[in-house]
C-alpha cells in the first residue's frame, strides 16, 4: 500500500471519527443552541419543573438548548447583552418597559409570592399594616413583584434587597428583618435542604399572602421572533394535554413531603 493511498485512508478515519454529533439537550455549540437564563437549579422546586417543561418542550421543537443558573438581576443584564437567548421564567410585571424582551404568551407555571416572618408576635392581616407598624422587610433582588410591593407600601430605609432566598432567611431569624417576602415555591425548596436546626424551621411561618397563582412566562431576547411563536405554540399544546398541571402537581408533591420531614 502507497503512501498515497495510506493518506488519504487516514484522512476518511479522522473525518469519520471527529465529525461533530447531534446535538442533545444538553449541546454546548454556541451557534445553534438557545441558551436560557434561571435563578433556579433542576434541584429546586422551581428549576426542577422548568427542566421537565423545556426539556419537553425543545424535544417537540427538535431544537437543542441549555439552561444557566445565574441571580436575576444578572439574567436581565445578560439577556439585553444577548449573553443568553431569554430567560426560563417571570411574571407580567418582569416584561413591563422592556422593549428587548419579547413574552411567550403561554405561561408555563403558576406561583405564589408570600411574606415570611420568624417573630411569633408579627400578625398582618391588611398590607397597609407593614408600614403603619414600620416593620423592616427584605427580598431576593431581581424579584420585581416584591420590590415593587417594598417600594409602594414602605419607606425607603425600611427595606432592602438581598441576594438569596438563603440571605433573607437568615436575617429575618437574627433578628436584622422582620419580614422576608418571596415566592413560596423557592422558600419550599430551600428549608429542607437549609441546614437549619429544627427550632429555627419551625419559626418561619408565612405571615401575609401577596399574590397568589402568578402566571410565569418564558422571555426571550427580541431576535428570536420565531422560536418565540413556536414555543408559544408547543406550550399550549402541552397544556391541552394536561402535561403542564401535571408536572406542576408532581414537583408540588415533592416538595411539601420534603418540607414536612
Amino acid at each position: 500500500m502507497n503512501v498515497q493511498v495510506i493518506s488519504i485512508l487516514l484522512l476518511i478515519f479522522t473525518t469519520a471519527f471527529f465529525a461533530p454529533e447531534s446535538y442533545s439537550i444538553e449541546s454546548s455549540s454556541k451557534s445553534q443552541i438557545v441558551i436560557l437564563g434561571a435563578n433556579n437549579d433542576e434541584y429546586t422546586y422551581i428549576g426542577k419543573l422548568e427542566h421537565m417543561i423545556y426539556t419537553e418542550a425543545f424535544k417537540r421543537l427538535k431544537i437543542p438548548f441549555k439552561i444557566k443558573i445565574y441571580p436575576l438581576k444578572r439574567i436581565e443584564v445578560s439577556t439585553l447583552s444577548g449573553l443568553v437567548d431569554g430567560d426560563t421564567g417571570r411574571t407580567l410585571l418582569y416584561g413591563e418597559g422592556r422593549s428587548d424582551l419579547i413574552r411567550v404568551e403561554e405561561p408555563i407555571m403558576y406561583l405564589n409570592f408570600n411574606l415570611y416572618t420568624a417573630d411569633s408576635n408579627i400578625r398582618i392581616n391588611q398590607s397597609s399594616e407593614i408600614a403603619e407598624k414600620k416593620y423592616t422587610m427584605n427580598f431576593p433582588r431581581g424579584m420585581k413583584v416584591c420590590e415593587k410591593f417594598a417600594k409602594e407600601s414602605l419607606a425607603q430605609n425600611k427595606f432592602e434587597d438581598v441576594t438569596t432566598t438563603e440571605e433573607g432567611i437568615r436575617k429575618i431569624l437574627s433578628g436584622r428583618a422582620n419580614l422576608h417576602c418571596d415566592l413560596k415555591e423557592n422558600v419550599m425548596s430551600y428549608l429542607p435542604s437549609s441546614g437549619l436546626n429544627s427550632s429555627d424551621k419551625s419559626k418561619i411561618k408565612t405571615v401575609f399572602n401577596l399574590q397568589s397563582n402568578v402566571p410565569i412566562y418564558p422571555y426571550l431576547n427580541k431576535k428570536h421572533v420565531d422560536l418565540a411563536k413556536k414555543l408559544n405554540t408547543t406550550l399550549k399544546a402541552m397544556r391541552a394535554e394536561g402535561l403542564l398541571n401535571k408536572f406542576q402537581e408532581q414537583v408540588e408533591k415533592e416538595f411539601r413531603k420534603k418540607l414536612e420531614k
